[in-house]
């Protein structure tokens, strides 16, 4: 759903303890289906909370 150059920015992808059950495997899930993707650039952040950016190629 995004044009060409548009951002899709994800915040808290470091396990935090307040996930609920289950929350780190679709973390997990939703991190290689985006690295799947040839439609986009993506970046990991590892600082704070975690925060992943892609960018629509």
């Amino acid at each position: 759903m995004l044009e060409p150059g548009g951002l899709y920015i994800i915040d808290d992808m470091l396990p935090q303890p307040n996930w609920p059950d289950g929350h780190a495997e679709k973390a997990t899930k939703l991190l290689e289906v985006l690295d799947e993707r040839d439609d986009l650039h993506v970046t990991r952040q590892c600082w704070a909370t975690g925060i992943v950016i892609c960018v629509k190629k």
